[in-house]
């Protein structure tokens, strides 16, 4: 399979094949997935790829505003406290899936 997408995602493809492989980005940008982005995740999650991104921290904007938190497919994870709540600069939105703990946790959860 030819590996198509934005230079990032095509390098990863070609560089990390291997089973259990993955890439750790955080950051995001402000704007709706593009098709070039969407068609990228499409392109793997069709090989088995699971993709998880961060909702990113823009003090509780919605992440349909962002990419790659607004494209299909994805796992949207937003940060909460070392209490369980959503941290004051996390996304948030209904594509949020999951919560995890973020910054600041002494202890392991």
């Amino acid at each position: 399979m030819p590996c198509t997408g934005p230079p990032s995602v095509v390098r990863e493809r070609q560089t990390q094949s291997q089973p259990g492989a993955h890439h750790q980005s955080e950051h995001g940008s402000s704007g709706k997935c593009t098709q070039t982005e969407q068609a990228a995740i499409n392109a793997v999650t069709a090989a088995g790829v699971v993709v998880v991104v961060a909702a990113g921290n823009g003090f509780h904007s919605d992440v349909a505003n962002f990419s790659p938190s607004s494209c299909n497919g994805v796992i949207t994870v937003a940060a909460t406290n070392r209490n369980g709540n959503m941290t004051d600069y996390t996304n948030i939105g209904s594509k949020v899936a999951i919560s995890a703990p973020a910054a600041n946790h002494s202890t392991p959860y």
